[in-house]
């Protein structure tokens, strides 16, 4: 439990949980506001970000230990402090089907779970069961300013305006013009900047500054509008 001065929020994914706690700096405001309530509450310093779940492929961010230590199937029944985000303030999480991301107050991006598609976006594809840094080109990207984990592809809009994803792309999810899976950053051309990004299961939307709404990827059951 929490006293009166700190909030918590919640993101679920199919069998995964992350739990936040967070210290008003302002008094409440708005608890919808973009960028993981970034500019409104500040994470504790200390990179108090909770998981837990089903971690069999490394997505709680626990470390190997979590398949022994804590339950069968690498389940983890009652929320633990993810030990490789401490020390960061964390604006934003995303979970994917067994991939999750952070998005730290310095515009850094964090990666961990599932690899075997690219989709931490590390040049390999290799899993980690701990949170590894995503290598985007600071000169270009200026900084992440928001993420989106999908099934198994991932988005991160720079402050360029530039959106990169990576992972599988056997839909088409990650918006590159073919089906090849990749796993580094790689651009998508919106025709104009990003302004905010959700991926899905198989497919991806994207809002652009001329007030576009963008999809791709599977449109198997009309997701794609």
């Amino acid at each position: 439990s929490c006293c009166s001065l700190f909030y918590y929020e919640f993101i679920c994914c199919v069998s995964t949980c992350f739990c936040f706690f967070f210290q008003a700096e302002d008094g409440i405001r708005d608890a919808q506001e973009s960028r993981g309530l970034g500019d409104v509450y500040k994470r504790q310093a200390a990179g108090r970000v909770l998981s837990f779940g089903s971690g069999s492929k490394g997505q709680l961010g626990h470390g190997d230990d979590a398949t022994t230590v804590w339950g069968q199937g690498g389940s983890v029944w009652r929320p633990r402090c993810v030990d490789g985000l401490r020390g960061l303030v964390v604006d934003l999480v995303s979970c994917g089907w067994n991939h999750s991301a952070a998005l730290s107050e310095n515009c850094e991006m964090w990666t961990w779970g599932d690899g075997s598609f690219g989709q931490l976006g590390t040049g390999e594809r290799r899993s980690y069961s701990t949170p590894v840094r995503v290598g985007l080109n600071q000169a270009s990207c200026g900084g992440v300013l928001n993420i989106s984990c999908g099934g198994n592809q991932t988005a991160a809009i720079c402050a360029s305006g530039q959106l990169y994803m990576w992972g599988m792309n056997c839909s088409g999810q990650i918006g590159i013009g073919s089906t090849r899976s990749c796993a580094s950053p790689t651009a998508v051309d919106l025709g104009s900047s990003c302004m905010a990004v959700a991926c899905g299961y198989r497919h991806t939307l994207a809002l652009t500054a001329r007030d576009e709404l963008k999809a791709w990827g599977n449109g198997g059951s009309g997701q794609l509008g």
